[in-house]
């Protein structure tokens, strides 16, 4: 039997790492991944799945291949991830790049995606790219690193890609206490979201009033994302349910854009359609402004808190 070639890629994030999948892809791949040359590859990444999410929105189909036919974004993120995998797979490629697959993922699902990806390893070569040495896999003996745009295949310095633990914090307090503290900016009373079946929120009771700080914890699958997407307004089991924004009940006449106007987010998904410059300060105040980076001078004083009431 065929041993099957796998490669561990560190890359820098000076590197423009776009344009490294593209020559893969292309079957144009040289050098250390010559063997990967005039192969059909496919690629697994946050920014491919949001890709495929946008394909399924834009025509209301259901691509995936799940058996209950749901769309990929019904799922969780790590839920979404295994689906997506198994899409890829269905499409019967030479070769797999994983690019940043643990990204967004809690520990079990870390654990979870590990065992699969390994376990796929034996029918399929993989090649991963990750930006943290800490995420490279036992499994893969190839490993190397990228450190510019020239894409050559180095070997791994080790002293500078040590691991560095970051210690969990509390959520601060507000700079300053809001002039109206009892002012309702989101309520939920009741609310409950099902697909096919599946309780995804039972009976939830949350009030967001002015100047109040909150963190939503919880795994994969537990319906943070769910949650946070019916208040945005992106998805549609808020619409029928005592769900109110802004003192106004949910579809009661509002559009879309009059709830994103005065709801600043950034998400993990967005990660990827920022430049490599910008800093992760500008990334989250980007936010407030619905906007990829920032493109303009701002001053921000500790009453600042631009179209939230």
């Amino acid at each position: 039997m065929q041993k099957l070639e796998h490669w561990d890629i560190l890359i820098s994030n000076k590197v423009n790492k776009k344009t490294f999948i593209e020559i893969v892809l292309s079957e144009e791949a040289t050098e250390k991944l010559s063997s990967f040359k005039n192969l059909h590859g496919i690629l697994f990444s946050d920014l491919a799945i949001s890709e495929f999410i946008e394909k399924e929105s834009q025509y209301d189909i259901s691509q995936s291949g799940t058996e209950s036919k749901r769309k990929l974004n019904t799922f969780s993120s790590g839920e979404r991830k295994k689906e997506f995998l198994k899409y890829c797979i269905n499409q019967k490629p030479d070769y797999l790049i994983v690019d940043n697959p643990m990204d967004h993922l809690d520990q079990d699902s870390r654990k979870s995606l590990k065992i699969i990806l390994e376990k796929l390893s034996e029918s399929i070569p993989i090649i991963q790219l990750v930006n943290r040495s800490a995420d490279l896999f036992p499994f893969i003996k190839n490993k190397a690193q990228i450190t510019d745009n020239s894409f050559i295949l180095n070997t791994i310095n080790s002293a500078k890609t040590a691991h560095i633990d970051l210690q969990n914090t509390a959520i601060p307090s507000a700079i300053k206490t809001s002039l109206n503290p009892n002012i309702e900016l989101i309520k939920l009373e009741d609310v409950s979201v099902s697909y096919e079946g599946r309780k995804i929120i039972n009976q939830i009771h949350w009030t967001i009033k002015k100047g109040k700080f909150w963190q939503l914890i919880g795994p994969n699958g537990s319906g943070k994302s769910t949650l946070l997407s019916m208040i945005t307004g992106d998805n549609p089991k808020g619409y029928g349910q005592n769900l109110f924004l802004f003192g106004r009940k949910k579809g009661s006449g509002e559009t879309i854009w009059e709830i994103k106007k005065r709801i600043g987010i950034y998400s993990t998904s967005m990660t990827d359609l920022f430049q490599k410059k910008d800093t992760v300060e500008n990334i989250i105040l980007s936010g407030f402004f619905d906007s990829i980076g920032l493109y303009g001078s701002y001053f921000f004083t500790e009453t600042y808190c631009p179209e939230m009431a």
